[in-house]
């Protein structure tokens, strides 16, 4: 690569060095660029100029030391640029800089230890995030000559994982020993997070949904409770005039009009009340509100036939079959189209 495209190019993506926070920085960058010249023994003073070297040796070590001072130049801000205008080699730059910035080191390097170490797990931000800030603290602290292995990375992040992921902490330490690795284990938690993230969101839809499901049903529950009680079958839930049993002596003369109408309709029942205490195989419950009702015993209808009928339910949209259709008969009154 020629001079100038090497100082426009590569000298041009360091960032300038201006004080001590980003000195770590700029110290890594400008070592890797003296190292690619075969400077870096020059710069830092292990390698020096033998006392028999010829005249053309000199001229070639003063061109090549002309050389690191101007990458040191190119790459300090203009107010650093004052504490080398006294040093005549790139070694005494060198030195000086590191003098001045390098003093600080230990404390900053324990500073970010710290950090690192005290480190909890943050809710606000993805599972990628977070571990972006701690493998940050790991190239500080890598600046700073201090390196994280990654078994301690490994254990670090184990430590800050929500109890959410208790079962992927189970599952991790039941891999073998050869398979726990740091570069399996990063991807491995960014796509259990959004797996996390995608059911956790169904689930709040459903949520949101039962929520509202109920709501209505207790509104629904305390406009009933504003009839008067029915004397005649004693509940609240509608006017006596509109009670199912008031013309059970007209049953048997509708039954038949009912009966031939009934091709003509749909048999969904949906389950209009919640029932929470058990019944029984010879008993069932008779509700005004309900298109249908069900039974489970083909010997209590009177005028069975078959049928192969869908009856649709109300939960997840299923159905079942009904395998016949008929009357109930009872002392008190006659349940129409039962299956």
């Amino acid at each position: 690569m020629a001079e100038k495209d090497f100082f426009s190019h590569d000298l041009g993506s360091v960032e300038r060095l201006k004080d001590k926070v980003n000195f770590p920085s700029w110290l890594f960058h400008i070592n890797v660029i003296f190292k690619s010249q075969s400077m870096y023994g020059m710069v830092t003073g292990t390698e020096t100029l033998a006392s028999s070297a010829t005249a053309d040796d000199k001229t070639a070590w003063k061109k090549k030391d002309a050389v690191a001072q101007r990458i040191i130049l190119s790459t300090i801000d203009r107010k650093i640029m004052m504490h080398v205008l006294n040093c005549t080699s790139s070694a005494d730059m060198y030195s000086k800089l590191c003098g001045i910035f390098e003093q600080d080191k230990a404390l900053k390097k324990t500073d970010i230890m710290q950090q690192f170490f005290a480190y909890k797990y943050d809710h606000s931000i993805d599972m990628a995030s977070n571990l972006s800030k701690l493998e940050n603290l790991r190239y500080e602290l890598q600046l700073l000559d201090k390196k994280i292995a990654d078994e301690d990375m490994i254990g670090k992040i184990l430590s800050i994982l929500p109890t959410s992921y208790n079962t992927f902490m189970t599952a991790w330490n039941l891999k073998p020993a050869a398979e726990r690795k740091y570069s399996e284990l990063v991807p491995f938690l960014i796509k259990e997070d959004n797996l996390s993230n995608n059911a956790s969101g169904s689930s709040s839809t459903e949520n949101v949904a039962f929520h509202t499901t109920n709501k209505n049903k207790y509104n629904n529950q305390s406009k009933q409770n504003q009839y008067p009680q029915c004397k005649i079958c004693k509940k609240r839930n509608h006017l006596e005039q509109n009670c199912f049993f008031r013309n059970k002596n007209n049953d048997k003369n509708d039954n038949k009009a009912n009966k031939n109408g009934n091709n003509a309709k749909s048999n969904v029942a949906y389950l209009s009340s919640l029932v929470t205490s058990e019944t029984n195989s010879s008993k069932w419950i008779a509700d005004s509100g309900a298109s249908s009702h069900l039974i489970n015993d083909p010997n209590l209808l009177s005028d069975f036939h078959r049928t192969s009928k869908n009856i649709g339910r109300a939960k997840k949209q299923q159905i079942m079959k009904a395998e016949g259709l008929g009357s109930v008969k009872s002392d008190n009154c006659t349940l129409r189209n039962v299956l």
